[in-house]
């Protein structure tokens, strides 16, 4: 009977998401993609609305940590005309700190007294110099020893601490063929300099582009018995060695190369988004929302930390560009839009965030580009069901798909069902629609939040042999529709 309910359920719909509610059969979903998120630079934490963006991130999204750039940046004022002052790095991180989270320390880039080239990268200007060697220990020494006295042994004792960032890719001073070398002394004496104020302090690397040099890296780290307490690089859908935006199997290639080194060393990707788009920007798209449904159920907890690039785009590499959506600098990589506007993306990541604790099984029939994710929280007796249209641009052309949600094990229910798509929780398309508004007012930005918001109906999921069905919904390309039970639902929607 239950094989041909299936058949008969397969010639009825178009697309079919079969979901088994059979709690028995759930496995732990773990949500490692809230274990971090990405900032500009360090600076940026010293203004206003860089920390009202974090805390709404905190509070609606659940990220637990922090990470930017240029922390010994000169903007910083680290080295002052007598001495050292951590003044700046203390109001930064206490903040973080004060809203339940930690900073991930990436330590760079090079003080200008301690700069061995006039080279600087981006708008805030860098100086990605090799530092020089004795002075560059002292201050992480010092930096070290300030934080942990700060904040005591156990706190600081939590934070990661990585060595410079993406010395691949144009962020370290040195001639190709020396590369590695400098990267490597770096890290050795970044590393010898934690490690003097405390063993137990956690250091990484080699933080690179692409998934770069993990292999060589951990070989020099045994051959010298050099530390190394976890692994970080990044990887993005546009780069060279993705095919057609297929991250996640790049990642688990990534894995197994860190696995051949040791069990137990954890791979963190500590930058990834949808993409380094410029034109168009689709990171201001529903794009954005279904890929990161996508990505993170295809990668289901298999790394234990992902940081999204960037939380707001109070950011700066390349200027401060007026647009308050699809900047033309490919700087517009936020959750949020420079004046606190949620994108698709921040409400795919807060939908995220509620989602349960077990994973149910779901499996879709009659499409490629259909995918489902289905989850039960312990506690609020919540069931989630994701069901997104998702579409590489260069592989295919995208088309709506009519989808029906068959929940196996369930008679009949209550739901509530919202959507994001070209209509639904999309800031940004109101503000085209509106001929792209440049320096919003206060009213403008109101209004954008509120074409932001999440919307729910009322649905029933009728009875059906062995189950229930959700109503047929329509699925625009790069679409997602959300289904939560609403049986005494205990989370506010």
């Amino acid at each position: 009977l239950g094989t041909l309910l299936l058949v008969l359920l397969s010639a009825a719909f178009a697309v079919r998401v079969d979901v088994d509610t059979n709690l028995q059969n759930a496995k732990p979903w773990e949500h490692v993609w809230e274990a971090c998120v990405g900032s500009g630079h360090a600076a940026l934490g010293l203004r206003a609305d860089w920390r009202a963006h974090l805390t709404a991130v905190r509070k609606d999204l659940g990220f637990q940590r922090v990470r930017f750039h240029g922390l010994f940046d000169d903007d910083m004022n680290v080295i002052i005309p007598t001495g050292t002052s951590f003044y700046n790095i203390d109001s930064v991180f206490d903040f973080i700190l004060s809203l339940g989270m930690e900073p991930l320390v990436e330590l760079s880039f090079s003080p200008g007294t301690l700069a061995t080239t006039n080279t600087t990268l981006m708008h805030y200007k860098a100086n990605i110099s090799p530092p020089q060697p004795k002075g560059w220990y002292n201050l992480v020494k010092e930096f070290a020893s300030h934080i942990q006295e700060r904040h005591g042994k156990e706190t600081v004792e939590r934070f990661y601490f990585e060595v410079w960032n993406e010395p691949n890719c144009n962020f370290l001073d040195a001639p190709q063929d020396q590369l590695h070398s400098v990267y490597y002394s770096l890290y050795n004496n970044t590393a010898s300099a934690l490690k003097s104020v405390n063993p137990r302090l956690r250091v990484g690397g080699p933080v690179t582009c692409q998934s770069a040099w993990l292999d060589e890296f951990l070989d020099w780290t045994k051959k010298n018995n050099v530390p190394v307490d976890f692994v970080s690089t990044h990887l993005y859908p546009t780069d060279p060695d993705v095919v057609d935006g297929e991250a996640v199997p790049n990642m688990m290639k990534a894995l197994s190369t860190v696995r051949k080194h040791s069990a137990t060393l954890p791979l963190f990707y500590t930058e990834y988004n949808d993409g380094l788009f410029g034109d168009p920007p689709r990171h201001d798209y529903p794009f954005a929302s279904a890929f990161i449904l996508k990505t993170l159920t295809e990668l289901d907890g298999r790394l234990p930390l992902l940081s999204w690039w960037t939380f707001t785009d109070v950011f700066e590499e390349q200027g401060f560009p007026p647009e308050e959506f699809d900047k033309p600098t490919s700087t517009g990589w936020g959750l949020l839009s420079a004046s606190g506007i949620p994108k698709p993306s921040y409400r795919a990541f807060e939908l995220l965030h509620r989602s349960g604790d077990l994973r149910l099984s779901s499996t879709v029939q009659g499409s490629t580009s259909v995918g489902s994710l289905a989850t039960y929280d312990k506690a609020s007796e919540d069931l989630m069901v994701f069901v997104w249209n998702f579409f590489w641009p260069t592989k295919a052309t995208p088309t709506s798909e009519t989808v029906t949600v068959f929940l196996k094990g369930i008679t009949k229910a209550h739901f509530k069902m919202a959507s994001i798509d070209t209509s639904h929780s999309n800031a940004p398309q109101a503000w085209r629609n509106d001929g792209s508004p440049k320096y919003l007012s206060p009213a403008q930005v109101q209004a954008y939040i509120e074409a932001s918001q999440v919307t729910w109906t009322n649905v029933e999921c009728t009875e059906v042999t062995g189950g229930c069905t959700l109503p047929s919904v329509v699925v625009e390309p790069q679409g997602t529709v959300i289904y939560v039970s609403s049986e005494g639902n205990k989370q506010e929607l």
